[in-house]
């Protein structure tokens, strides 16, 4: 009988053990169905560092507006013109003939870029750079312009007046922490206007017109978290009033940033442009009637300016 007994209580013990491997565990906590998010500790998104991701973030709305102001230093204006009545209007250079020297001359130049879309940004630029020479006698030949003639050895103050303006829309291509690229076409207008002023008379004239359609990038590459690199451009080859006439805008400096909105900006920057007419290269004999309305510049100096970021 002692068997028996034996082998029932083994059979009970192996039944007990059986029934309590078949029940569930015990938790500490409810299990989460959800099957959205992963469970796993190692599965769980890492959180984004404030500033690391791109700069299209959706909780920054739009329009989003960058201004900039610079003050300019040219070196100088070298300018070419024609203008004025036939008879009277004869081609001079400002430097050589009305001995304008290479001293620096002051300017302005301001951007508005507003960006309405995430991949389109409307803006305008404008710029002026006015050279005021001393009092220097000009070339034995005298100078012709507008409708006055100056003659050789007349001492004048000569004026040159440049000035750029554009209208723009641009296609963001690149925006991210590191680089930043835009390109897009617009429309821009060029005008060229000196003035020689003299005791015995004064002279004056302006050559302008207007470009359509226009090409333009903006590039800003980060090479430190403190300082970016940047290149800008403008190129117009189309006036359709004053064909043929080129326009050429060139800078490149550095964004230095002060904060998230404000950086400091130095750079240099280039102009070169020519305004002229058909009409002045192919209109065979000219009567008395007939105006020239041509000029030629270049220019190139340093810009120093803020950007700020609303």
């Amino acid at each position: 009988m002692v068997r028996p007994a034996l082998t029932a209580v083994v059979l009970g013990c192996l039944a007990g053990a059986a029934a309590r491997a078949e029940d569930p565990p015990a938790l500490d906590a409810p299990v989460r169905l959800d099957r959205t998010r992963p469970v796993w500790p190692w599965a769980q998104e890492a959180p984004v560092a404030a500033g690391a991701g791109p700069s299209l973030e959706p909780d920054h709305p739009y329009p989003r507006v960058r201004l900039e102001a610079y003050a300019r230093i040219t070196a100088g204006i070298q300018s070419r013109v024609k203008h004025g009545r036939q008879g009277v209007a004869g081609s001079f250079e400002t430097g050589h003939d009305a001995h304008v020297p290479n001293t620096p001359a002051f300017g302005y130049r301001f951007i508005v870029d507003a960006r309405v879309h995430e991949r389109v940004s409307l803006g305008v630029h404008y710029t002026r750079v006015v050279v005021e020479g001393p009092r220097r006698r000009i070339h034995y030949r005298g100078i012709g312009l507008g409708d006055t003639r100056l003659p050789g050895g007349t001492p004048v103050e000569t004026t040159i007046d440049l000035q750029v303006g554009e209208v723009f829309a641009r296609y963001v291509v690149k925006d991210s922490e590191t680089i930043r690229f835009a390109i897009g076409l617009g429309a821009a207008w060029a005008s060229h206007r000196v003035r020689l002023s003299s005791d015995v008379g004064s002279a004056g004239g302006r050559v302008e017109t207007f470009f359509f359609p226009t090409v333009s990038y903006w590039l800003s590459v980060r090479l430190f978290p403190f300082v970016s690199v940047f290149f800008e451009s403008l190129s117009g080859m189309i006036a359709p009033l004053r064909f043929p006439s080129l326009l050429s805008e060139l800078r490149g400096g550095l964004r230095w940033h002060l904060g998230d909105r404000l950086e400091l900006l130095t750079a240099v920057g280039s102009s070169w442009g020519m305004i002229s007419d058909l009409d002045d290269h192919f209109g065979g004999r000219r009567t008395g009637s007939h105006r020239w309305r041509r000029a030629t510049w270049s220019a190139i100096g340093g810009e120093l300016g803020l950007a700020f970021t609303f």
